[in-house]
């Protein structure tokens, strides 16, 4: 059903509409366990599992203070070691945290140390 659309000005529109319909599966067991034929080719690329905020965070372009943020409007006074990630319609201001992740979207506010945030599918549910 998304073959047809490849390459054609309706690829954007029907990937959109049907990627999210897809198995929630990882590459090894969708495609790597089915095929015949695996190619690969020795790179270098370094590797973080962006699986969490601290690792954003190591990722990112930190100021003096250590802090990382994603958005256009963010204001940090007095923090430091946070990730700050907002709507870019969003404005964030945050005062005198210390190894924090502040994140916002679609209205809904996280504000969490990072040495818990392996707890925060706890803290959403």
């Amino acid at each position: 059903e998304m073959a047809p659309s490849f390459y054609t000005e309706q690829e954007k529109e029907v990937v959109g509409k049907l990627f999210p319909t897809c198995e929630k599966i990882s590459i090894d067991y969708a495609v790597m366990e089915k095929s015949k034929e695996i190619y690969t080719l020795p790179a270098e690329f370094g590797w973080s599992d962006l699986g969490s905020w601290g690792s954003l965070r190591t990722l990112l372009p930190q100021d003096e203070a250590g802090n990382a943020k994603v958005g256009k409007d963010i204001r940090l006074y007095e923090c430091k070691n946070c990730v700050v990630h907002a709507a870019d319609e969003s404005k964030v201001v945050v005062q005198g945290l210390d190894g924090y992740i502040v994140a916002e979207k679609n209205g809904q506010l996280l504000v969490c140390s990072l040495k818990e945030e392996q707890r925060i599918k706890e803290f959403a549910q």
